[in-house]
């Protein structure tokens, strides 16, 4: 079926693990964490969204634009808005937008100009619109 497809094409991509900035790439492999993620509801077994939510992390993590850091949060956000039942994956996704905060800090050696402070406050909004969207406190602090 599709969900064994998609399964088998997201393991063998993280099994390569090689870093991506190739946009028909990850809009490929979206569409196939997304029918991947579309298959897990309420009855699902845990084993199940335990192993879609690994899928999916890694291939978030294996997403990198380089110095490009407002195209990677634009993906970060179409991947919030489309995998929205698995928390694992809005954990990982927060985590990654606090990592661009960080680099765009580094980028600019701490001497902000409009544009990187208007992209910082960018991954401050999707952090502050995010975290209180996930159930576990702890992983909210």
């Amino acid at each position: 079926t599709k969900v064994i497809a998609a399964k088998a094409i997201l393991t063998a991509f993280s099994k390569c693990g090689a870093q991506t900035n190739d946009t028909v790439l990850i809009h490929t492999l979206f569409d196939i964490a997304r029918c991947l993620h579309q298959s897990i509801d309420s009855l699902s077994l845990h084993d199940d969204r335990r192993q879609a939510s690994n899928l999916i992390i890694s291939f978030v993590r294996q997403i990198d634009f380089g110095r490009d850091l407002e195209q990677q949060l634009n993906i970060f956000v179409d991947f919030r808005g489309a995998f929205t039942n698995l928390e694992p994956v809005t954990v990982e996704l927060v985590s990654r937008v606090t990592l661009l905060c960080a680099q765009a800090h580094n980028f600019v050696k701490s001497n902000h100009n409009k544009k990187t402070s208007a992209f910082v406050k960018a991954c401050l909004a999707y952090c502050t619109l995010t975290i209180p969207s996930l159930y576990d406190i702890f992983k909210s602090l």
